[in-house]
């Protein structure tokens, strides 16, 4: 109790993510991570250009993820790679048949530090819930969404990783999909200057991490205004699908999100009930035109360069011999993506830093019908 008060007085000098982290050195940061958020925090206007070209050591520096230059737990849980000393980095994963935790259809425990579960999270959210797509009358391009919202999946996951508390070792952040709802569960608090009943209001932003919370802000992962909550309610409404609902159990922060009864008929849904597929891999069962053809010859001959892996941009421009990366781009990648011939593992992020491209299953069709021709 009186460490609690203490906490509760001067809360920055007793939190978790502003500690040394144990066991874990600078040579343990995934430097591609945070070049990464560099970049994008350069392009989104939120980081100085000269970053770029800083020492890493540097911008964390700048970023309170060190001291002394060791980092801190929070850059651990941002960033490192050897997570070994931690045993609450991680994530449980869980789709239950029905409306309760009797019987699984998938149950799996993922590791890492905050975009390896993010990704991970993501990734379980798309193989397990319904994707639908339609043509839009405006651009006559394929739009493709799963039953519950990208944008507000994601700002909640976030939400979940950047607020919880850290500092209590024995419990996990946790995502479970039932037949009726998505629920994303926090190890948390809320702010004791947000009521739990007036979580959909408008409000400051009381971070519960604040230096983990300032990168990323500065990363444009997150805002800084109290507008998340906002945010997944918006992105909700601009679908169509019910606001969700927040709760506190006294342990746990819940997120819950009601899926829909029923999916527009003039969309295709996706099989949601795959136990050996990859945790990674997006499928459709939804049929290709048979009639398809590339729109260009470097569309067509990217397709049949392309295995039915996912890709990176350079895996990409090395199947075409093409060392130009925007002559590629808006030759071969970007006219590929509108045939809706590619898609892409992170289509809310596309400058996400570990975007890879995938053969859609009508491409696929193309080059196997190609193929026995």
């Amino acid at each position: 109790m009186y460490e609690d008060r203490l906490r509760a007085y001067e809360p920055q000098s007793y939190a978790w993510e502003t500690f040394p982290a144990e066991g874990v050195r600078l040579s343990d940061l995934n430097r591609d991570r945070i070049l990464g958020c560099i970049r994008l925090g350069v392009e989104g206007g939120r980081i100085p250009e000269s970053a770029l070209s800083a020492p890493i050591e540097d911008t964390l520096a700048k970023w309170k993820l060190t001291v002394n230059g060791i980092p801190t737990n929070g850059a651990a849980m941002l960033f490192s790679n050897n997570i070994y000393p931690y045993d609450n980095f991680q994530l449980r994963l869980a789709r239950f048949l029905g409306t309760n935790k009797l019987e699984f259809i998938d149950n799996q425990r993922v590791e890492g530090n905050f975009f390896d579960l993010l990704d991970a999270g993501m990734a379980f959210f798309f193989k397990h819930l319904n994707l639908s797509g339609k043509i839009t009358n405006r651009s006559l391009m394929r739009e493709e969404r799963l039953e519950v919202p990208v944008k507000a999946l994601r700002e909640a996951l976030i939400n979940a990783l950047c607020h919880r508390q850290w500092e209590k070792q024995n419990l996990t952040i946790s995502i479970a999909v039932y037949d009726d709802r998505v629920e994303i569960a926090n190890p948390g608090v809320f702010p004791p200057q947000i009521p739990i009943e007036h979580v959909k209001e408008s409000h400051e932003s009381y971070p519960y991490n604040r230096n983990m919370a300032q990168a990323l802000y500065r990363s444009t992962f997150l805002e800084s205004w109290g507008s998340g909550i906002h945010r997944i309610i918006e992105a909700c409404r601009e679908q169509g699908v019910e606001d969700p609902t927040w709760r506190w159990d006294g342990g746990f922060v819940y997120v819950t999100f009601k899926r829909p009864t029923k999916l527009d008929s003039q969309t295709a849904q996706l099989s949601t009930k795959q136990e050996d597929e990859p945790l990674n891999h997006r499928s459709t069962t939804a049929q290709p035109p048979l009639n398809y053809r590339p729109s260009t010859a470097q569309v067509q001959k990217l397709i049949l360069s392309m295995n039915e892996e996912y890709m990176t941009m350079s895996e990409l421009m090395e199947c075409v011999g093409l060392k130009h990366r925007t002559t590629f781009r808006e030759n071969y990648l970007l006219p590929a993506i509108e045939d809706n011939a590619i898609g892409l593992l992170y289509p809310d992020v596309p400058n996400h830093p570990k975007q890879k491209y995938y053969l859609t299953e009508k491409a696929k069709a193309w080059k196997g019908k190609k193929g026995n021709n």
